[in-house]
């Protein structure tokens, strides 16, 4: 996506370089909000990324989507983020879609019975056509 159809905002603690401790990147896509998880999803990434997540997944009728392509791990903490973030914009009358490649990612949300609730898609753009995107609201500002 072209950088001028976007406004990003970075939410990752003290993430390095190479992306390994766990962060979340917001920005908006075709009027959905999209966070992007990146690096090690655990207990500690967890801890960072809620107060981001549940500023996103506050909003009335937000249209979002959960990108968790560039994720490197992602384990049972990563898998509450997700069912909260649902939750949250589920009661808000929003939608929620979840961008998901990685195949013991995918097996875990199998195992938990959470893919007919979370509707992984393998793309951003497949997402966002499943949500049948419209304007939504974006936070301005989300660091902590």
């Amino acid at each position: 996506m072209p950088q001028s159809e976007q406004s990003r905002i970075a939410y990752d603690g003290s993430a390095g370089p190479d992306g390994a401790i766990g962060s979340a990147e917001i920005h908006e896509a075709k009027g959905a909000v999209v966070v992007e998880f990146r690096g090690e999803i655990d207990v500690a990434a967890r801890l960072r990324i809620l107060p981001l997540l549940d500023t996103v997944t506050g909003r009335h009728a937000a249209t979002v989507v959960l990108d968790l392509r560039p994720t490197s791990f992602f384990d049972c903490s990563g898998v509450s983020l997700l069912v909260r973030a649902h939750r949250r914009v589920t009661e808000r009358g929003g939608r929620l879609c979840v961008v998901c490649v990685r195949p013991m990612t995918l097996r875990m949300l199998r195992v938990t019975r959470l893919v007919p609730t979370l509707s992984p898609t393998p793309t951003l753009e497949a997402a966002l056509r499943q949500l049948g995107a419209t304007p939504c609201s974006t936070p301005t500002s989300a660091q902590q």
